[in-house]
């Protein structure tokens, strides 16, 4: 058994060509993003692994049965529809030789919603625009809240450096957020028993540092420095910190979500029709995110008010800035349905198809 196979620009293409969700929705760009949270698995014949909580199962050849429900899985059961793990501890055996691509459900949402914000930025066009859609990296703005990150890019200033030149030194207080977008970076760290700094990484076009500092309001643990002549983008504490600290669209708890939703509200759902067909909201709508931008005029009442969720809240919130932006009444679920205690049906999803009045 392997469970350290790279995931691969050839296992993404089986993905894609074979319409797995949501894989087949990203760019093949997105590719060097899914190898963050996503793991190609082989397992021979009778093997077993154990799954965790919150994995996302796609088979791509075999068969591998669950021990909890005796449910088989094949690239049949799970091509569109990936089977979610929802405890810790399960068991899968496989039933002949079978690869496996595991994901981490969280991570596909942030790579889901990053994508729809990149493909939003395009059509806008600008300097935005064309720096959203080259770095094509969601990662480094984990803490930055998404729907900020537009506004980040928009503020941020670029800055030639040449090669030897100290970007930031160890043991000085951190007043700026970078992220190479071209050259090479070196980073270097002294600590208490070494003579001298030693070398502990190299950055890459697209890495981003200096983020832990602003946060923490501490010194820089580590210096880097340019190993060629290259080009910063940069953006400055003050404005860092008030993108961190003042999200722009309206976050709400499950139980003010469904006061919300009992007082007329309504709930717009924006995941996969796949993964709505596992249990959604009785009367939830469905408009997935990467459909929105060119079906909300037809689909969405602009008398309606809506509270928009998905599984982890990432995709809702980019979903409840581009409602925002086009003048709905909107609000995101906080930290999705994964977290909602809210009675939710098996049914067939509803169609996209009209406006709802």
């Amino acid at each position: 058994m392997n469970h350290n196979l790279a995931f691969s620009i050839e296992t993404l293409a089986l993905l894609r060509a074979g319409q797995y969700q949501p894989y087949a929705q990203l760019e093949a760009a997105q590719q060097s993003q899914l190898g963050d949270g996503v793991r190609f698995i082989s397992l021979r014949q009778g093997e077993r692994l154990t799954t965790l909580g919150g994995t996302q199962i796609s088979v791509l050849s075999g068969k591998v049965r669950l021990s909890s429900t005796g449910r088989t899985l094949s690239d049949s059961t799970t091509r569109a529809q990936p089977f979610m793990v929802a405890a810790r501890g399960d068991i899968l055996q496989a039933l002949e030789n079978t690869g496996l691509v595991l994901a981490d459900r969280d991570f596909l949402d942030l790579i889901s919603a990053w994508h729809a914000l990149v493909r939003h930025a395009q059509e806008s066009g600008g300097i935005v625009a064309e720096r959203l859609a080259k770095l094509h990296r969601a990662i480094p703005f984990r803490r930055m809240p998404l729907e900020c990150v537009e506004g980040a890019f928009a503020r941020m200033h670029a800055r030639p450096v040449l090669a030897g030149a100290e970007i930031v030194r160890q043991g000085t207080p951190g007043e700026t957020f970078y992220i190479l977008w071209s050259g090479r970076a070196e980073v270097w760290q002294q600590d208490f028993n070494d003579s001298a700094p030693r070398k502990v990484a190299e950055l890459r076009p697209g890495d981003t540092f200096g983020e832990e500092a602003l946060i923490t309001g501490g010194a820089r643990n580590t210096s880097v420095r340019m190993a060629s002549d290259g080009e910063l983008l940069e953006l400055p504490r003050n404005v860092f910190l008030e993108l961190v600290a003042k999200p722009r669209v309206q976050e709400v708890t499950p139980s003010v979500a469904q006061s919300m939703l009992d007082s007329g509200w309504r709930a717009l759902d924006v995941r996969y029709a796949e993964e709505v067909e596992q249990g959604r909201l009785a009367d939830a709508q469905l408009l997935p995110l990467q459909d929105l931008r060119h079906q909300a005029e037809t689909t969405l009442s602009r008398e309606a008010r809506y509270v928009v969720m998905c599984h982890s809240g990432k995709r809702s919130i980019v979903a409840a800035l581009l409602l925002a932006q086009r003048g709905y009444q909107v609000a995101s679920l906080k930290n999705g349905l994964r977290e909602a205690e809210f009675d939710l049906v098996t049914v067939p999803s509803p169609q996209p198809s009209q406006v709802v009045a």
